[in-house]
């Protein structure tokens, strides 16, 4: 490719060379058409316009990081957003840090297109895109040429082409232009940097002119579009639209190069910025041309104004095809161009002036405008060149037109005026003699001086019809008076009597398929006619009947005795309207036929396919015998002398039959001799008319000979073009007679030259008037109209001009009928003629045969063309001896090259040996050519060879072997074959490996047995017939891919190195448990967790709650109906908390206090920030003051006190687990409820006796309920316990209640007394040392004492009954499972509810009934309980005291 750019680059040097001088085209630089064109390029599909979107990397699945994020909602920063994906990042491979940009599709979007949008018309040379992932399995490149409105392709790729573009051809590129498929760019290897390079101008195909028209058509763009069909998924047919699948499938392109340069048609060496476009990025391709050869437009695709005379085409490397300024002789400045103009001038100028000026108009502004003319005494460009006319208008025709300029065969006279028919004067402003009142609104202008015809009223006239139609009467039939039979007409519709095929109502019309006869039609070809020598001198008399001899100029007498022959006619019968040979005459070399081609740019002054040469006093015999009408006829010769000499012509006229016609039978013939003048300055000569009758024929014979000489010269020719007969018009009715219709019919035949234009050729346009008086001469004279009968092989169509009946011919197709060849030309058929193409050196003439087509020849020339040399000779025109070293005696007429070398010899002369021998076989050598020894000879079965040839330095022969052998004289296998070839009739066969193996290594297959030792392209096997490990494919077509196994999903026993195998036909890889997909890339339906070593786990969404049992492959999240949330759809929806079978909650967390939206889905607290607690997060937390979310941390001396208060907390904990430790036990059943009832009521007597501080009453009170706990338990017993009870003893008969590790009610009293101990030892001292610390702290601040002091006073101990009561409810909220023993909480401190689990312990030993030491043993306990309601009573009152001092220290602060 680079040599392809290095020899494009020397060719573009060269023609900038060529575009400087003006001689050849320009072209300007190349580049990325990219650049400077972001705003242009677009994509259908783009990544995270809308939003975030993920997207997984196949190849990162083994990584931690596998998913990325894609947001293009911001354009590419490399700072803010460098996960933006725009199109627009193709054009550069890195950004300005020189990290990789890419542009990247939506997920799973197989139709995506990029588009490039050009504002001008450019060269697209190549396309170079470099991708990030795999690149597509199929996809199209295509241009427009329009701007978008019509789309061709380029080329098609694809993976496998017959399949996804089954009717594009996918065999290789054989033409330059041809769209094909490639597979070459689509495989699935690699998965990143892979390239697509796509060329217009394949290097492969040979390009005779790189800048040929063709050539930059197809290079020629506006618009650009890239259309991806198909991803490649890595072998799956069918494309999962789940969403975690598509993830893993899209199209990213890291680089895109449209590398072209603007399009100027070879007519620009450089480009400028298009009007509109402000962007000037360095290295931006620009598209509007900086215009040469006066051309002009954004791709220089127009003419400049007013260079329009030649047409626009784009440049050539060796013509500039430079635009042409317009001829308006400085008239106009404007000009178009006319390609109908161009043709008819031969391809020599086609500009058409526009609006010209000065009162001219023309193409080229030469003619003046009408009622202008031109002044013969000014230069044409002069702008006062045309006058004004001054014509009346009244009396003039056309309002007052005047010529415009003189034409004698036009009868133009410049500044003549043209009168009406009763009009005349200079100024046409005077009526004719006879006529009176000058009218603008007459079209004869002047009325005829005579009285009205006054019409019966009853009945008309038979020459006027329309009664009562017109206020004037009837109105005259006005019957053409050749067309018609007569002038009367039907009376109501007055339409007259027409004669043979014409039609109309005044039967002026032509039927179609006819035609009016011109004046010149009776014509006959002097090429037709019968030649005779100058030695006849008895022309005029030899077979001659009754002559008569015309004299047109002079005439002498000369005795003539004539006789008629007795018997018939021995003429033959000529067809009408051709001029037949008489036997009698002898044809000579003295006449000879010349044709004369016809071109378009030379003028056609001859009839017919040319002219007879006659020499001087040779002559011309023509047979007459198709005259249609008695009358006389003018007899006009047309010819074309050849010097300066005059000529003359003795004429005579000779009738087979005598005249019989009432017209001509009163004519009889003279006895004398008329010669005739011919001008060398004339073209044509008439003699004095003769009368022809139909019915007989007619013998002219005219000799030819040089004016007022003696003596012939035998080198003086005349051409003489044809004889005419033309009819003498004036004999016609409607021109008989002295009446004013016939002279007026005569004086418009003169006035408008009508007779004239048919005198000289090519005839001039007819003007209307003249047409129709022709027409009805024609009428008159042949009794209507005649057939075209145009020829159905040579004419276009039936239908010819209605005046003269000229069929419309084929090419090179001559002849009024279109039934002849034209000269130069041959074959008359179908499709016209061909022209003979006569070679001008080797041809006598450009004339040949009109019906082969064989020209004729010179001598030493042959060939249909005379355009070949002799046999044996060659080179022509200058042809010269065949030179073959005498090996044969025939070459190629026109290069020389040898034809049938004999004696195994070859090459252009026979100068070299054929194939297989050598030798050398040059004429004078000695040598002759010898079969090669390689090793047989040729023809041999053991031969080997192609050729050889011999070396001289070691005078051995050196074979060149055929395929599959080698060695000096081919007698061994070549690498890749195998055989035994030194053996006669041994040969090399071909390794039987499936084309894979390295044919070039020696070592691929063994030479005798063709087993295969080395496989390529990962074949295995004995044949290589086999992929080999860790590949897939059919080895016999060199298909062997790799596995592309993903090992994340693969079972390890199928990997190793990070290779895996698959199954070696369909690639389809060994998947782990509930992994699935050709590549076992995916989680199997309703699994997740891809890539764990089990293989995928079950989703397990709720069947309920779930919109299916498919979750995400790699979260495992269920997509849940509305309404429910969690990973499996079992929560509520995200946001809330409960059970979603009863009721969910909005979580409602503060987002200021709170660390996320979500709550505990069970409890439905927020996890709060630092400094914020609450359910919701919306307070400020412990230890922070001021309003939510505004929280300040405390003084660091509320920890110190937090501290105590949590120690408080957690002993308080400690007593409630002691109770319910008590509830645990219960009540033994079979006790008496009533009784333990009674027990509780005195136990509350014992509670209010305590709060009266009456303890002579509680001793009573206690030993009454001692009697009656001894009285319940006298029937009772002791259990086998360490721990004893009421009235138990031990072996030794001491009493047994209680002790360390028991639960009864001693011991839980003791438990209870300690604890109470502990809880105001511990209250004293640590309010104590936290106010002493927080008040002697340096910078306490109020807030932070005022804090402090409320935290004391919210834990005062009770002293009376309404302290005690709040006190209860505090602790009955924390402790609310307590519900047995309220009352003694709501009335004691914490020494007091260790008195109520003594008394709870008492109803315990109510359960040993019948054992009587149970009422001592309790009584012994409620001395013990007593003591300790006493201390407890003392701590309560120093805890009081403390407090009250604490509360009066916070008040004086």
């Amino acid at each position: 490719y680079k040599y392809s750019g290095l020899l494009h680059a020397m060719y573009l040097l060269k023609l900038s060379s060529l575009c400087q001088h003006g001689k050849g085209s320009c072209y300007p630089a190349t580049g990325n058409l990219l650049i400077g064109r972001a705003v242009n390029l677009t994509a259908s599909s783009t990544c995270g316009l809308d939003g975030p979107e993920h997207y997984c990397i196949v190849s990162h699945l083994q990584e931690s990081d596998k998913c990325f994020k894609c947001n293009s909602q911001h354009r590419y920063d490399p700072y803010h957003h460098r996960n933006s994906h725009w199109i627009e990042n193709v054009i550069y491979l890195m950004d300005s840090n020189g990290d990789h940009t890419w542009w990247q599709s939506v997920n799973g979007e197989e139709n995506v297109s990029i588009r490039l949008n050009l504002e001008a018309e450019f060269h697209f040379t190549h396309l170079i895109m470099k991708f990030k992932t795999f690149r597509p399995a199929a996809m199209i490149i295509e241009r427009s040429a329009d701007f978008g409105r019509t789309w061709r392709p380029y080329r098609y790729f694809a993976h496998n082409c017959t399949k996804i573009f089954p009717n594009i051809p996918a065999n290789g590129l054989h033409h330059i232009n041809d769209v094909i498929c490639e597979e070459r760019y689509s495989d699935i290897e690699p998965s990143t940097n892979g390239e697509v390079i796509y060329k217009v101008l394949d290097p492969a195909i040979h390009v005779r002119d790189p800048y040929s028209l063709d050539i930059q058509e197809l290079l020629r763009i506006t618009n650009l579009r890239i259309n991806f069909t198909k991803l490649n998924t890595l072998g799956d047919d069918l494309l999962d639209r789940r969403s975690d699948v598509l993830q893993k499938y899209y199209y990213a392109i890291y680089e895109l190069v449209v590398r072209g340069s603007c399009f100027c048609y070879g007519h620009a060496s450089e480009c400028a910025p298009v009007p509109g476009v402000n962007i000037r990025e360095s290295g931006m391709i620009h598209g509007r041309c900086v215009c040469k050869h006066n051309t002009e437009g954004l791709n220089c695709e127009r003419c400049r104004d007013f260079h329009n005379d030649l047409p626009w085409r784009p440049a050539e490397a060796d013509n500039p095809h430079t635009c042409r300024e317009c001829n308006c002789n400085s008239h106009s400045n404007q000009c178009h161009f006319d390609m109908a103009v161009y043709l008819a001038t031969g391809n020599v100028s086609g500009g058409v002036c526009d609006d010209c000026q000065h009162n001219t108009m023309g193409r080229n502004c030469e003619t003046c405008k009408p009622f202008y003319y031109k002044d013969p005494l000014k230069d044409i460009r002069d702008p006062r060149v045309c006058i004004a006319c001054d014509c009346d208008p009244v009396g003039s025709l056309e309002g007052g037109v005047c010529d415009s300029h003189t034409d004698p065969d036009m009868g133009m006279i410049t500044g003549q005026c043209r009168c009406k028919v009763n009009v005349k004067g200079m100024r046409c402003d005077d009526c004719k003699e006879g006529y009176y009142g000058l009218s603008q609104n007459d079209p004869l202008g002047c009325q005829r001086m005579s009285h009205s015809v006054v019409l019966d009223p009853v009945s008309e006239s038979p020459e006027y019809w329309g009664l009562s139609n017109d206020l004037a009467g009837c109105r005259p039939c006005d019957c053409d008076f050749g067309g018609a039979m007569n002038n009367r007409c039907m009376m109501d519709n007055g339409q007259c009597d027409c004669r043979r095929h014409l039609i109309g109502r005044q039967c002026s019309e032509v039927q179609p398929g006819y035609f009016c006869a011109p004046l010149d039609y009776y014509k006959y070809e002097a090429e037709d006619a019968t030649g005779h020598s100058p030695t006849l001198s008895t022309l005029v008399f030899t077979l001659l009947y009754f002559p008569l001899f015309l004299l047109c100029v002079s005439f002498t007498s000369i005795p003539t005795t004539l006789k008629r022959p007795p018997g018939p006619s021995t003429i033959p019968y000529t067809t009408p309207g051709q001029a037949q040979t008489v036997p009698s005459y002898n044809i000579t070399p003295d006449v000879k036929t010349v044709h004369r081609e016809r071109t378009p740019s030379h003028m056609v002054t001859w009839t017919g396919p040319g002219f007879a040469r006659v020499k001087d006093g040779a002559g011309l015999v023509f047979t007459i015998d198709n005259i249609p009408y008695a009358m006389e006829y003018d007899i006009m010769i047309r010819y074309e002398p050849e010097s300066t000499e005059d000529w003359e012509a003795i004429v005579s006229i000779t009738s087979v039959m005598l005249p019989s016609s009432l017209r001509c039978g009163n004519l009889l013939p003279t006895e004398q001799l008329y010669t005739v003048t011919l001008p060398h300055r004339n073209r044509y000569q008439t003699c004095v008319p003769f009368c022809f009758e139909p019915s007989n024929r007619y013998v002219v014979a005219i000799r030819f000979q040089r004016h007022g000489v003696t003596h012939r010269h035998l080198t003086a020719f005349i051409l003489i073009d044809s004889l005419v007969l033309i009819p003498k018009y004036t004999e016609l009715p409607g021109f008989q007679g002295n009446d004013a219709e016939a002279e007026h019919r005569q004086e418009e035949m003169v006035r408008y030259m009508c007779l004239d234009s048919f005198m000289i050729t090519p005839m001039p346009a007819l003007a209307e008037m003249c047409s129709k008086l022709i027409c009805s001469i024609s009428s008159i004279i042949h009794d209507g109209a005649l057939p075209c009968q145009c020829d159905p092989q040579g004419s276009l169509s039936g239908e010819c001009e209605r005046v003269g009946g000229q069929c419309r011919c084929k090419p090179n197709v001559m002849g009024r009928r279109c039934d002849q060849c034209a000269p130069g030309t041959y074959g008359f058929g179908v499709n016209g003629c061909t022209a003979c193409e006569c070679h001008p050196d080797g041809s006598v003439s450009h004339q040949c045969d009109p019906v082969t087509g064989q020209c004729q020849c010179k001598p030493g020339a042959t060939g249909r063309q005379c355009s070949d040399c002799q046999p044996g000779q060659w080179g022509f025109p200058n042809c010269s001896p065949c030179q073959c070293n005498g090996h044969t005696d025939h070459c190629d007429s026109r290069t020389g090259e040898c034809i049938g070398c004999r004696d195994y010899t070859a090459g252009h002369f026979c100068e070299r040996c054929v194939e297989g021998f050598f030798g050398n076989p040059v004429l004078g050598s000695g040598e002759h050519c010898r079969p090669c020894p390689c090793p047989g000879n040729p023809g041999t079965d053991h031969f080997n060879g192609i050729s050889c040839q011999a070396d001289h330095t070691s005078n051995q022969i050196i074979c060149n072997c055929q395929q599959g052998y080698t060695g000096s004289r081919c007698d061994q296998c070549a690498p890749g074959y195998f055989g035994n070839p030194e053996q006669l009739g041994g040969q090399c066969r071909p390794c039987q490996c499936n084309d894979n193996i390295d044919t070039e290594d020696p070592e691929s297959c063994d030479r005798s047995t063709g087993q295969c030792l080395k496989c390529t392209h990962h074949t295995v096997g004995q044949s290589c017939d086999q992929c080999q490990h860790g590949y897939y494919g059919n080895a016999l077509v060199q298909d062997c891919r790799r596995c592309t196994c993903v090992t994340a999903g693969t079972i390890h026993s199928a990997c190793s190195d990070g290779e895996c195998h698959c199954d070696q036909q369909t690639g389809a890889c060994p998947c782990r448990e509930n992994v699935s997909g050709h590549n076992c890339d995916q989680c199997s339906p309703n699994h997740w967790n891809y890539g764990q070593e089990q293989g995928c786990e079950p989703c397990g969404c709720d069947p309920h709650h779930a919109l299916g049992t498919h979750c995400n492959m790699f979260t495992g999240q269920c997509h849940c109906r509305s309404g429910f949330g969690g990973k499996q759809c079992t929560e509520c929806e995200q946001f809330h908390w409960g059970d979603p079978r009863v009721q969910c909650q909005e979580c409602n967390c503060h987002p200021l206090g709170s660390e996320m939206a979500q709550c505990d889905r069970i409890t439905g607290a927020c996890e709060c920030r630092e400094g914020a607690a609450g359910k919701r997060c919306d307070e400020c937390a412990r230890g922070y003051t001021g309003d939510f979310p505004k929280c300040v941390q405390c003084h660091p001396c509320f920890q110190l006190w937090d501290d105590v208060v949590c120690q408080i907390k957690r002993d308080l904990e400690h007593i409630q687990f002691t109770v319910e430790k008590i509830l645990e036990s219960g009540v033994t059943p079979g006790a008496d409820d009533k009784r333990i009832k009674e027990l509780e009521r005195k136990l509350r007597q014992v509670q209010d006796l305590i709060s009266t501080e009456d303890s002579d009453r509680i001793h009573q009170l206690i030993g009454q309920s001692i009697d009656d706990l001894s009285s319940a338990g006298a029937n009772g017993s002791c259990p086998d316990s360490r721990c004893g009870g009421a009235g138990c003893r031990d072996d030794q008969g001491n009493r047994v209640c209680g002790g360390e590790g028991c639960n009864g009610t001693v011991s839980t009293s003791l438990t209870a007394l300690k604890h109470a101990r502990n809880v105001t030892d511990s209250l004293n001292s640590y309010a104590v040392n936290v106010l002493v610390l927080c008040f002697a702290e340096e910078g306490a601040d109020p807030e932070s004492i005022e804090k402090v002091a409320l935290q004391v006073l919210s834990i005062t101990l009770p002293v009376n009954r309404t302290a005690l009561d709040k006190m209860v409810m505090e602790i009955k909220d924390s402790l609310a499972n307590l519900t047995n023993i309220e009352g003694i909480v709501n009335q004691t401190t914490h020494q007091v509810s260790k008195a109520k689990d003594l008394l709870e312990k008492a109803k315990d030993a109510n359960r040993a009934e019948g054992v009587k030491d149970a009422a001592n043993n309790t009584k012994r306990a409620l001395d013990v309980s007593k003591k300790a309601i006493n201390k407890a009573a003392a701590a309560l009152k120093d805890a009081l005291n403390n407090l009250n001092s604490t509360r009066n220290a916070t008040t004086e602060v």
